[in-house]
């Protein structure tokens, strides 16, 4: 049976641990058996770990900005991974400058990734959304009990929404709120 570690490099995939599992086979059949074969065999698939490990890497750090892009939690595994730990260093050091001090490191990082991850503004290119009203949307009506078990029910483990309220307040209110909401 093979435990996974809580984190991993990300270039370790099914390939990866296929390949790392025959050449651990090969080799205890090679120290088994002392036969110059079996050491040759284990030698080889070996090697082919190390260079596949490496195109992996390889590959995974090519396709690291657009993933980023995505999913901004991928660089700090990424990070950790490659670390093995959670600190930062005791001194970043950059093209043009050197900090120590946490609040320097931060505005370091801050400037890093604002020149990096900086989108233009969206906003001028959207087009102009005409509004409509339907007659039959305007009649909708929702009981006090049907809005009081939706908030009852809401995931507390989700962020807060555009209205900066947290679903754990909602939920924990639902009784106050709900006949409100209704109103």
């Amino acid at each position: 049976m093979c435990v996974k570690r809580s984190f991993s490099l990300p270039c370790i995939d099914g390939e990866v641990r296929h390949a790392r599992n025959k050449k651990t086979t090969a080799w205890r059949l090679a120290k088994r058996t002392n036969s110059p074969s079996h050491w040759t065999k284990f030698r080889k698939l070996r090697n082919d770990l190390q260079r596949l490990i490496k195109s992996k890497d390889k590959s995974f750090l090519g396709n690291l900005g657009p993933l980023v892009l995505r999913n901004p939690k991928k660089f700090w595994s990424f990070f950790r991974a490659k670390t093995k730990s959670r600190c930062l260093p005791a001194v970043i050091k950059s093209v043009s400058a050197e900090a120590s001090a946490a609040k320097d490191k931060a505005n370091m990082f801050n400037d890093y990734f604002y020149s990096v991850f900086t989108v233009p503004d969206v906003r001028q290119q959207l087009p102009e959304i005409t509004t409509f009203e339907h007659p039959s949307l305007g009649n909708i009506v929702f009981s006090i009990d049907e809005v009081r078990n939706v908030l009852i029910n809401l995931d507390c483990t989700k962020a807060i929404g555009p209205d900066g309220i947290s679903p754990v307040v909602l939920r924990e209110c639902a009784h106050v709120i709900a006949p409100h909401l209704t109103a």
